[in-house]
């Protein structure tokens, strides 16, 4: 009795009126349960499964394109661009002021006629020192000048005065000048002399080689 339930005796030691357990009624039998209907075969050929497709891969994608899917065409690489030359550096033209002549005109009175000088020279004057700047671009201008004037009245004709020089230039080839004669305005006895005496005649341009002369100012020409 030790191992019963603390109610199934009751206190006097009898067996207690304890309901009987339960016991479920008894169920009618049932009918099966309906299965899935399946239809009859399609007469015909037996059906076959299409062969799995096979995945597609392309350069650009590393991953399979989807089934109906065609990627776009991988665009062509942009060219690398064309190195554009660097430029022919111009060679650098040298600054030059224009000759100003400063020569007045004789006044020609009507029915009057100059007479020109016997002799003359074509002078093609530069006002930039070409032998400091080889190869460097200028202008110069063209002048008809008395081959009796003298240097002194040369360089005043040309603008110049106190404190200026004129050298003759001769050019020896790659825009490379060597200087020649210089003679300055300063120059008592030099800047007397008339330009047949420094060789300046009117063979020069004809018979000889042209005359190239540079008018510049500075303190070598004082």
């Amino acid at each position: 009795m030790a191992n019963q339930p603390p109610n199934f005796w009751s206190a006097a030691g009898a067996h207690a009126n304890i309901p009987p357990p339960y016991q479920p009624a008894a169920q009618p039998p049932q009918p099966p349960y309906p299965g899935f209907w399946v239809p009859a075969p399609y007469p015909g050929p037996p059906y076959a499964a299409p062969a799995p497709l096979q995945p597609q891969y392309y350069p650009q994608y590393p991953y399979p394109a989807p089934y109906g899917y065609t990627p776009p065409p991988v665009p062509a690489p942009t060219p690398a661009p064309v190195p554009v030359p660097a430029p022919t550096p111009t060679p650098k033209k040298a600054k030059e002021k224009a000759p100003k002549p400063r020569t007045k005109q004789p006044e020609i009175l009507p029915g009057a006629q100059y007479l020109y000088p016997a002799s003359h020279v074509t002078v093609k004057c530069i006002q930039t020192q070409v032998w400091k700047t080889p190869g460097a671009q200028f202008d110069f201008q063209e002048l008809v000048v008395g081959t009796s004037w003298t240097v002194k009245e040369l360089i005043e004709g040309l603008g110049g005065g106190k404190g200026y020089a004129v050298t003759e230039v001769v050019e020896v080839g790659d825009g490379t000048w060597s200087k020649g004669t210089t003679v300055k305005h300063d120059d008592k006895d030099g800047a007397k002399l008339n330009l047949e005496k420094l060789g300046w005649t009117a063979k020069r341009g004809n018979e000889q080689e042209p005359l190239y002369i540079v008018l510049w100012k500075g303190k070598a020409a004082s």
